[in-house]
């Protein structure tokens, strides 16, 4: 379960008040940590600015109703940025 403290920031993020969506929210925090960890990104020593701003992005994508929202290539973008330099520091 994702920490509440990143939960409270995606929610913010989100302009959600309520609890009733916790659940899910950590849910999907989850799913881009380990997405992130799968395409390279070092999230125990990347700046956590980064990763709670890529977090904030996957979850906007997927609570986003607009069709054609950016918000997943934004994700996708820092994501792939953070995982190549995480590449540059351990060659």
């Amino acid at each position: 379960m994702a920490e509440s403290t990143l939960i409270q920031e995606v929610k913010k993020a989100l302009r959600i008040t309520t609890t009733m969506f916790d659940d899910e929210i950590s849910a999907e925090i989850d799913a881009c940590l380990l997405d992130m960890r799968g395409a390279g990104v070092d999230i125990e020593h990347e700046n956590s600015a980064l990763v709670n701003q890529a977090v904030k992005f996957y979850c906007r994508a997927y609570f986003s109703t607009v069709a054609d929202s950016d918000w997943s290539t934004q994700y996708e973008k820092l994501r792939n940025a953070m995982a190549a330099r995480g590449a540059q520091n351990y060659e």
